[in-house]
């Protein structure tokens, strides 16, 4: 299974014969607590754009963390910030709520502006390799 929190999870099982025993190290590699992406390009919906991203995680020892992200661009822009907290059940529920902002710039006879704000929260298990979600706003 893939985690959030560790780039490396390592299990070395050492048994033991004659107390009918396993003993298991565990070794853990976690990730750096910031993440950080940026890049430019440029498409047809967007023209051209820059953007980036920053995830903070382990802000709090319960696995709490927070991404900010955003897109300046010729015709679209956005921002979403996103905070995310472990559920009932942390290895594999989680409850995120955030906000998101779209300015939509679309180039026509008369420039047409269009600007979205967006609250949200969402209630998501994960079961073996497929989520099960309940979004609410």
């Amino acid at each position: 299974a893939l985690s959030k929190y560790f780039s490396k999870v390592i299990i070395i099982p050492t048994p033991d014969k004659k107390k009918k025993t396993v003993n298991i190290k565990i070794v853990l590699q976690p990730f750096n607590k910031y993440k950080y992406k940026f890049g430019v390009g440029y498409s047809t919906d967007d023209g051209f754009r820059i953007v980036g991203s920053r995830k903070v995680l382990y802000l709090t020892q319960c696995g709490h963390s927070y991404e900010i992200s955003g897109q300046a661009a010729q015709y679209n822009d956005y921002v979403n910030l996103i905070y995310y907290s472990p559920g009932k059940r942390p290895a594999t529920d989680q409850i995120s709520f955030g906000y998101n902002y779209l300015n939509e710039k679309k180039q026509t006879e008369k420039y047409l502006e269009k600007r979205r704000h967006e609250t949200f929260v969402n209630y998501q298990r994960q079961y073996d390799q497929f989520n099960s979600r309940v979004v609410g706003g």
